[in-house]
């Protein structure tokens, strides 16, 4: 079984499930298959993001809103680069979860985001 990522765990009141201590809702998910699963999330090529590569990124025609962060599991410099390397990207202010304040006009910048590329 992988080890979970420390990312994962950046939260001390929290901890990561491993697969085989997830109750599966039904036989079509194998522990197999959430086994490959984590480990093509936190232990392959986990240097930029988990799921695509810098490639796939650049090529990306969708829209992208980025809220950057700067905790373990989504590290500023990663959503800036994103945020450069995506053609169609816009960034959220930062922080945008603190202070508190901030959040509802996040919230306010993701409703625009959303009907400025709701499709027709």
């Amino acid at each position: 079984m992988p080890t979970p990522h420390p990312a994962a765990t950046s939260d001390p009141s929290e901890k990561m499930i491993a697969p085989a201590e997830r109750s599966v809702q039904g036989p079509e998910i194998s522990l197999q298959t959430t086994d490959r699963f984590v480990t093509k999330m936190f232990e392959t090529d986990a240097d930029f993001v988990f799921t695509v590569t810098r490639d796939f990124v650049r090529g990306c025609q969708n829209p992208v809103l980025v809220l950057p962060d700067e905790v373990p599991a989504h590290p500023y410099a990663v959503a800036m680069e994103c945020a450069m390397l995506a053609p169609k990207a816009e960034v959220s202010m930062f922080p945008w979860k603190e202070p508190k304040e901030r959040i509802p006009l996040a919230v306010r910048q993701i409703h625009s985001f959303m009907r400025a590329h709701r499709p027709a």
